[in-house]
């Protein structure tokens, strides 16, 4: 028996989200139909499962944003801008990197980013928030002085560990220090 590798166990978890709203329409209709005696066209679940998804995202991101807007608020804080796309989950912004990542260099967008938002600035491709920063501050304060407080994580760890193994640079905790 072979184990996955880590980062299809996290492809898993990312996409296990999006159970929740199809079962949720599955037992809907069902409900409809034991309960009420309506039969649905099943070309109709079929659609109503595939807008679910989509819809389920979107709103889980659009509550993110509210929640962590309001925890800044809270503290004081201002949240960087963000680097809006014009398609759907970005994905304009994302096929944009996959070209620059073909043809030149990933950080060179980001820092003609950087001129246009500043030096901090947050990015979400399909939902999925991610800042990019170069704020000497902010740099010294997740490597230095506040490292405990700036955890990678299971996602950096599932997608580096092959380039980078068990070292300093893919670590938390006391290996990182």
């Amino acid at each position: 028996m072979s184990i996955l590798p880590q980062a299809y166990v996290l492809i898993l978890r990312q996409l296990t989200p999006l159970i929740y709203p199809t079962i949720l329409v599955i037992a809907s209709f069902s409900f409809l139909r034991r309960l009420l005696n309506v039969v649905v066209p099943t070309w109709i679940v079929v659609i109503a499962v595939l807008i679910s998804m989509p819809s389920f995202m979107i709103t889980r991101a659009q509550i993110f944003h509210w929640l962590n807007a309001r925890r800044a608020a809270r503290l004081g804080a201002v949240l960087p801008p963000r680097w809006n796309g014009k398609r759907i989950g970005n994905l304009d912004v994302l096929e944009v990197l996959r070209k620059i990542n073909v043809d030149g260099y990933l950080s060179d967008n980001f820092w003609e980013k950087m001129h246009e938002l500043g030096p901090t600035y947050e990015v979400s491709i399909m939902w999925d928030p991610d800042y990019v920063t170069s704020d000497v501050n902010i740099i010294k304060n997740v490597l230095a002085t506040d490292f405990n407080n700036w955890v990678k994580g299971e996602k950096f760890d599932a997608f580096m560990k092959s380039v980078l193994g068990t070292g300093v640079f893919n670590s938390d905790g006391d290996m990182w220090k």
